[in-house]
């Protein structure tokens, strides 16, 4: 068309990629786009005309070797990190969803990728662990316990319950006495570490202090059913 000077429709432009849609009311598509552009995050759309602008104007070579600085920058900034928090907030909790409705593998794998993108995001390890725990996946299990008691040891009764529930399951009593007991010294009414502290003591044949142990429980709780 440059060579000829022959005219072209909207569809003629649309077939060979000079416009990207045709609309019969181009001031409303306009501005849907519009609003679609300004709900994303500001500097990744500033960053995206810089580079796109680049192209154009000194060409593809020199926008590819800007690209990988500019990605780089993007992702230490603030945009970036609120942005990749909210996904992983969002995984998790999609994650908690299909560990609840029984889709183990995918919240596994929503789990791992959380932890993939952010490291010290410690609920992650905690449900993994539970589904470890919960498919006999024992050692994986108790990498993600062992890793959440070092980073914040003292402070949640329930992660020391569940590696309890973990050295129980292997008929290691004397450690999941330990954990146990260490949930007690955090919250010393925990329901939970007194009635699995109490069957760990019946499995070593330790009976009076099981009896202590479920006595203090139905104190807790007389109508628990465990």
């Amino acid at each position: 068309y440059l060579l000829t000077g022959d005219s072209f429709d909207e569809n003629e432009a649309l077939r060979i990629g000079l416009v990207q849609e045709v609309s019969d009311n181009p001031y409303d598509t306009g501005l849907k786009v519009a609003n679609t552009i300004a709900k994303q995050a500001p500097l990744g759309v500033q960053a995206t005309l810089i580079n796109a602008t680049k192209t154009f104007e000194q060409g593809y070579e020199a926008a590819k070797a800007d690209l990988m600085p500019l990605l780089q920058k993007l992702m230490h900034s603030k945009d970036a990190q609120e942005g990749i928090q909210s996904f992983v907030e969002g995984q998790y909790n999609s994650a908690l969803k299909n560990f609840e409705d029984g889709d183990i593998s995918m919240a596994l794998f929503q789990l791992n990728e959380i932890v993939r993108l952010n490291p010290e995001y410690l609920d992650a390890y905690y449900l993994r662990g539970r589904i470890f725990s919960n498919i006999q996946e024992y050692d994986k299990s108790l990498t993600d316990f062992n890793h959440l008691i070092k980073k914040i040891p003292n402070i949640f009764p329930e992660i020391f319950v569940e590696r309890g529930l973990v050295y129980s399951s292997i008929q290691k009593f004397e450690l999941a006495i330990n954990d146990y007991t260490n949930a007690l010294k955090i919250e010393n009414n925990n329901l939970f570490a007194y009635i699995q502290r109490g069957y760990c003591f019946f499995e070593m044949a330790e009976f009076e202090k099981a009896i202590q142990d479920l006595d203090k429980a139905l104190n807790i709780d007389p109508f628990n059913k465990h």
